[in-house]
């Protein structure tokens, strides 16, 4: 199967749409072209995650699947909805999370092959321990196989939005389907 080429890029520019009934958000490429339209499920007991092609929504590219409604780790399962093919999955352990909000990656088939956690211990620890250190924006860095290939930083702008920058990866380590929906949930499901 052929990637769809929206998914052939190193950056990625997320703006998450204010004033809406859910969460909706609008994905550029780096000169601001449209790539995706990403809507969450309103008022559902697993809240899913629908990655369409476009604002019209006819074509859904990726759909992530909330599992965690009744379990203590949050598990995020990323599907391509034309095959239905599992094409990895994410988990936050609450415990380890206390300290330094981290999510696995983890393949098709379930194995762990890499991270995103909070870029920073020392930047963790102020964001929940002093007045107002929440008032830092979080930052995460992604690892997959060791190897460092990405980063995903909030903006210094009014309004939530977002960088996903996959430059350090030029071999694809990291599945740009993968990473796209980790960008979603990094928002979306820290609640940032």
């Amino acid at each position: 199967m052929t990637l769809n080429p929206k998914f052939e890029h190193d950056k990625f520019l997320l703006h998450q749409k204010h004033f809406t009934i859910g969460e909706k958000y609008n994905i550029y490429d780096v000169n601001e072209q449209p790539l995706f339209y990403v809507e969450r499920e309103k008022f559902k007991l697993y809240a899913n995650i629908h990655i369409y092609g476009n604002d019209s929504k006819t074509e859904e590219l990726l759909t992530i699947e909330d599992k965690s409604v009744f379990n203590m780790d949050a598990t995020m399962n990323v599907k391509d909805p034309r095959t239905g093919e599992a094409v990895g999955s994410f988990k936050r352990e609450m415990l380890s999370s206390l300290l330094r909000r981290t999510w696995k990656i983890m393949d098709s088939q379930g194995n762990v092959i890499g991270s995103a956690m909070e870029d920073s211990m020392g930047k963790a620890l102020v964001r929940r321990f002093v007045p107002l250190g929440g008032l830092l924006m979080t930052d995460f860095i992604i690892e997959v196989n060791g190897s460092g290939v990405g980063k995903f930083d909030r903006k210094f702008t009014i309004g939530d939005k977002y960088v996903l920058d996959l430059s350090t990866d030029p071999q694809r380590l990291f599945d740009r389907r993968m990473a796209v929906a980790l960008a979603i949930l990094l928002d979306s499901a820290e609640a940032r």
